[in-house]
This record gives structure tokens, C-alpha cells and sequence, in this order.
């Protein structure tokens, strides 16, 4: 008893920095405006919080066959994307398939 134990620091976590930090927050607010589970409250405010930030959601003017595009085409670029994980493209793989998309 009333032994000297040298106990190591505990290594901590860096803490992100503020650009870090409110770059996550922002994302939040963007991913609350495609979530269909939010409510349209919660969308209108995320969208007043982005544009005040200067950051704009989903275009207003693009139609949603133009969004649909675009989202066919995101999967397109992960397939062949190297940095993408093999579970990742499979699953890319398996929604272009379930559109009737096919993969090169």
C-alpha cells in the first residue's frame, strides 16, 4: 500500500477545429433536407440555416429528373472510384441494376 504507480496520460482525442466542427454541423442541416423522415418544419429550417451559411440545398430549378440523373450518375462514379469500399460498390452496383441501368 502507498505505492508510486507511474500512470501514463491518457491519450485524447484530437478536438476538431471550428471550421471542422461547423462543417459537420452544416452537413447535419444538409442531410435533414433529403432525410424523407423529417418533418417539413425541420427542412425549412435547415435550408434558412444553410443559406444564411451561403451553402444551398438541392437546386430549386433542377426537376426531379434531373436530380434522378444526377444521382444515377454518383453511383456510375463510385463503381469506378478506387477509394470506394468493395461493400459500397456493390451496392451502387445493385441500384443502377434496380433502375434498369446498365454497368460498364
Amino acid at each position: 500500500m502507498g505505492q508510486d504507480v507511474d500512470v501514463a496520460p491518457q491519450e485524447t482525442a484530437e478536438k476538431p477545429s471550428p471550421q471542422q466542427d461547423e462543417g459537420r454541423v452544416l452537413a447535419g442541416y444538409k442531410a435533414t433536407l433529403s432525410n424523407p423522415y423529417t418533418s417539413e418544419e425541420a427542412k425549412k429550417h435547415a435550408e434558412e440555416v444553410l443559406q444564411a451559411a451561403g451553402i444551398y440545398g438541392r437546386h430549386q430549378d433542377a426537376t426531379d429528373e434531373e436530380h434522378g440523373t444526377r444521382v444515377l450518375a454518383g453511383y456510375k462514379a463510385a463503381i469506378h472510384n478506387p477509394r470506394v469500399s468493395d461493400e459500397a460498390k456493390q451496392h451502387a452496383r445493385q441500384y443502377l441494376e434496380e433502375h434498369g441501368v446498365e454497368i460498364e
